[in-house]
């Protein structure tokens, strides 16, 4: 017992949290074949939709607990009557490419999603949300019923 006792203290008294750093590789394995490596059309296949989760980030995501938390929103506001949400971006958002991320780019993502010749899956779940450009920073989602 006391050498179990004595293992434990060394290996905590040893232990040192590592940080983690950016960049370097990360490898997971899926099962499957993926079809489409785009957000707009991975709700249809599972190695889709965690791939998309993987390399894609949206305005929130889900944290370890499975609640909404802003991803490249920097905050939102909705409105007392559940149908307008507005969304300010955070600042010096960056794609891959070190292009900057707009809110133009948010409202042509919202508006391909939108159009039925895109053929995205989640289109339903669009139709009927008005999206606008409130500012250069800042987009505004109208929905026709609350919750909708």
């Amino acid at each position: 017992m006391i050498t179990l006792i004595s293992w434990s203290v060394y290996a905590i008294a040893t232990h040192s949290l590592l940080t983690p750093k950016f960049g370097g590789e990360y490898s997971e394995a899926l099962i499957g074949q993926p079809k489409y490596i785009n957000p707009l059309f991975a709700s249809t296949n599972d190695v889709d939709a965690d791939l998309s989760a993987l390399m894609y980030s949206g305005l929130f995501k889900y944290n370890n607990n499975k609640q909404l938390t802003p991803d490249l929103a920097e905050k939102f506001v909705i409105a007392s009557d559940q149908k307008t949400y507005d969304i300010e971006l955070k600042k010096n958002l960056k794609w891959s490419d070190g292009e900057p991320i707009t809110v133009d780019d948010i409202l042509y993502t919202f508006e391909t999603l939108q159009n039925a010749e895109t053929g995205s899956p989640l289109i339903t779940s669009f139709q009927g949300v008005r999206i606008e450009k409130t500012s250069d920073n800042a987009v505004r989602f109208t929905l026709k019923t609350p919750y909708a």
